[in-house]
């Protein structure tokens, strides 16, 4: 590509895809975006993962979406962390908040001085988020010293159909289609990607956010870097918890674990 960049083309149809749109629609509104959109196959976990951390309140704020949108309108909970279960023999379950735990003192931070005192409680007695989740009970912000972080757990059509409408109301375009085929030019870059309809999508950048079969990435190289053997667990098991709560649940197993996650809205 030679000169300044005026066009990107977004393969994947998913939730994935249409954050990426809206990202660059929202911080490049001089570029050209265009979602090739299909659905995401089964194995497109990120699309399917309803769990997040933190970051993605900083992230809908970058966007310009108000917890309005993103909560109540997509009907998403809320989570202050995740409760450990068994994992290790003789310990209490602990609960990973998500927020600041206790306060420094003369610029001497806490973990020192929870140390120091010998480990008085649990560390986890010390994070207003750990707390509240316990109780099931949510205040946004808290002050300076102790503040309150949470993560979302999304209802993932709602929340697909909110990134859908936002990135097109940001001026985003849409073309439904499955990549079948890559031209790439002489330096080894894609050039265009044709679809099953026929039609063909040139742009300066693609991004492929089509799922672990990569469309558009995998026509580039074959390039792959297996990680299996530092992934001894192969597999998923998750369930939606029967009550109201606040924390994910992990539960320790002989062969790995199993997760519940929070539902409250």
């Amino acid at each position: 590509m030679s000169g300044k960049m005026q066009s990107v083309a977004v393969a994947g149809g998913g939730i994935v895809a249409w954050s990426a749109a809206a990202a660059l629609r929202r911080r490049l509104p001089m570029l050209d975006v265009v979602v090739i959109s299909s659905t995401p196959p089964p194995n497109a976990l990120a699309d399917r993962c309803a769990n997040t951390l933190p970051s993605i309140v900083e992230f809908h704020a970058d966007l310009g979406l108000s917890d309005e949108d993103t909560i109540i309108r997509a009907q998403s909970g809320m989570r202050l962390g995740t409760r450990f279960i068994g994992w290790s023999e003789g310990v209490e379950d602990y609960v990973h908040a998500y927020g600041s735990y206790g306060a420094a003192v003369g610029g001497i931070p806490f973990n020192q001085l929870w140390l120091r005192e010998g480990q008085p409680s649990a560390y986890d007695c010390y994070s207003l988020s750990a707390e509240l989740g316990r109780l099931v009970r949510f205040a946004g912000g808290g002050s300076a010293e102790a503040q309150i972080g949470y993560g979302l757990r999304l209802t993932i059509d709602r929340y697909h159909e909110l990134m859908r409408a936002y990135a097109l109301h940001l001026g985003a375009t849409e073309h439904p289609g499955e990549v079948v085929d890559v031209e790439l030019r002489e330096d080894g870059f894609v050039d265009a990607a044709r679809l099953s309809d026929g039609a063909q999508v040139q742009a300066d950048l693609f991004v492929d956010c089509a799922g672990p079969e990569a469309a558009i990435r995998s026509r580039v190289d074959d390039a792959f870097e297996l990680w299996s053997k530092w992934l001894l667990c192969d597999r998923v098991d998750t369930k939606a918890g029967g009550e109201e709560s606040l924390l994910d649940e992990v539960v320790a197993k002989p062969s790995g674990w199993s997760s519940t996650y929070a539902r409250a809205y």
